[in-house]
């Protein structure tokens, strides 16, 4: 069960659900049959107002809403004849030019944003940009310059885009000041894969602009990676600093995750993998 969804968090209340479980003259709610039997935002309700019957102790619905930070764009890089600084943001605050299809309209662009993050985590060099570049370029073949910023004593670097389980556009967003609203338990989270298949919405004022499945949850960095790119809905694209996000879980039994995402990488290596 998604404990979050439910309400129960702490060990006493689920010990609370442990032993209303094991009474065999409580009725439970069944999940209806669907193609895949995860239930809906409705089981969840159902299952939550079972629990209120039986005066557990719940946790409110976590259903936070605020303002999208950034919507950024991740690349790895892969080192040709000149090298990659391995130190973790030694490229932050450069420029970088990325040259080559855009794999959407299958045109040749140029575009240049600035680096916000930089790291090496296993053999993989991951590179961070805001604003995005505005088209998804060929991995593989596309040119990556990096540029130090004047004044700088380092030096232009040229090397490829290498291949990223996320590399699509709109498909990480870090994460700006939630609105309060006490009917929710509406603070972000800080721990880490909590909102993994949480629905993800996007909102420019009262105008929906898409959705996506969350893959994973960096909440250091309160940084969420979709699924795949937003679903748009065509009535425009999210901008930082001005859209709104809107989290909120709709299955009872979420899916298995199994992020290929660079927090996980981290621990590998940290563990020597």
């Amino acid at each position: 069960l998604d404990y979050h969804a439910i309400g129960m968090t702490s060990n006493s209340q689920k010990l609370f659900l442990k032993e209303l479980a094991e009474n065999k003259n409580v009725e439970l709610p069944y999940i209806q049959a669907r193609i895949f039997a995860t239930g809906n935002r409705d089981d969840i309700n159902n299952f939550r107002k079972l629990l209120q019957d039986y005066k557990a102790p719940l946790d409110k619905y976590p259903e936070v809403k605020g303002t999208i930070k950034s919507a950024i764009q991740q690349f790895v890089l892969t080192p040709g004849k000149e090298k990659l600084e391995e130190g973790d943001n030694h490229y932050k605050g450069w420029t970088v030019s990325v040259d080559g299809i855009d794999v959407v309209t299958d045109e040749f662009k140029a575009a240049t944003t600035e680096v916000v993050k930089y790291e090496k985590l296993g053999k993989h060099y991951y590179l961070t940009v805001s604003p995005d570049l505005g088209f998804e370029p060929e991995m593989g073949t596309s040119k990556v310059t990096l540029i130090p910023p004047k004044g700088s004593s380092g030096k232009k670097v040229e090397v490829k885009l290498g291949f990223n389980v996320y590399h699509q556009r709109h498909q990480i967003f870090e994460l700006g000041a939630e609105d309060k609203d006490e009917a929710y338990n509406w603070r972000l989270i800080n721990h880490d894969e909590d909102y993994s298949t949480y629905n993800f919405e996007v909102y420019e004022g009262d105008t929906y602009l898409g959705h996506q499945r969350i893959e994973s949850y960096n909440a250091k960095e309160r940084t969420v990676y979709l699924k795949g790119p937003l679903i748009m809905s065509g009535a425009g694209e999210p901008s930082g600093g001005k859209s709104k996000y809107l989290i909120y879980p709709d299955q009872l039994l979420p899916h298995a995750q199994q992020p290929i995402f660079p927090c996980m990488l981290r621990q590998k290596t940290e563990m020597g993998g």
